[in-house]
């Protein structure tokens, strides 16, 4: 009887052990899968980030620094009207027709944010609008693009 009790207490103690080990890889596994999702998550934040585009045309030719100065200009008037509007340029590239507000490329930062590209060559340009609230609610991105797209219209 003393021999079947120290098989069992050394089975039992064997099955604890894998039990054990078998608890610290699953709390590893669940440790990497926290982190992997977290991961994603912020990763996707500029996934759900409010956006919309729309395009603009000019006359074939018009220099770069005239289509900017009409969108800083419009962007101002915008701000004036509402004011979660971005008229701060952290990026004019004239060279190659890059302009963007408000460190555009930077997910979850509050308020309208405009990127614009400008072909002068065809005239073509495309605006990109970010339109986050807090916890990336709606500013209204569509309204946002068709905003400044009239307003561009109006000084080109």
């Amino acid at each position: 009887m003393v021999e079947i009790a120290s098989k069992w207490s050394l089975l039992h103690e064997g099955r604890t052990v894998l039990v054990d080990r078998w608890r610290s890889r699953s709390q590893r596994t669940r440790a990497l899968l926290v982190a992997v999702s977290a991961g994603t998550l912020l990763a996707a934040c500029s996934l759900i980030e409010p956006s919309s585009e729309s395009r603009f045309t000019a006359t074939p030719g018009t220099p770069t620094e005239v289509v900017f100065a009409c969108v800083e200009s419009t962007l101002r008037s915008l701000k004036a009207d509402r004011g979660t509007w971005s008229d701060a340029t952290t990026t004019r590239d004239i060279d190659n027709g890059l302009l963007e507000t408000s460190d555009f490329n930077e997910s979850n930062i509050v308020g309208i944010r405009a990127q614009v590209r400008y072909a002068s060559a065809s005239g073509d340009g495309r605006i990109k609008i970010k339109a986050s609230g807090p916890y990336f609610t709606d500013l209204g991105a569509d309204q946002a693009a068709k905003q400044l797209a009239t307003g561009m219209a109006r000084c080109l």
